[in-house]
């Protein structure tokens, strides 16, 4: 008699420590979920400066460069890969 009641409250107590563990773990899983939002969110509102920043730094290059050829500097090969680079750039922020 007393050993299954034992053995009953043993259960008892591993079912509630086995519901608390779980518990545990949702919670810890909305709690990363949450951060990584929280990231994607502050990802997406630096992206409108960084885009800016680079397109800025790929005109000032692309201005170097022509006036480099300007001055009669051969730049067939120099001058293209930037300039492949900037509008690949471009069409990848625009979308």
């Amino acid at each position: 008699m007393f050993g299954g009641l034992r053995r009953g409250r043993a259960a008892a107590q591993a079912g509630a420590w086995a519901e608390a563990t779980r518990a545990e773990a949702v919670r810890l899983a909305v709690i990363a979920e949450t951060a990584d939002a929280c990231i994607e969110v502050r990802a997406f509102q630096a992206r409108p400066e960084v885009v800016a920043q680079r397109g800025a730094i790929h005109g000032v290059l692309v201005e170097l460069l022509r006036k480099q050829a300007g001055q009669g500097a051969r730049l067939s090969r120099n001058f293209a890969r930037p300039w492949r680079r900037c509008k690949a750039f471009a069409l990848r922020c625009l979308h």
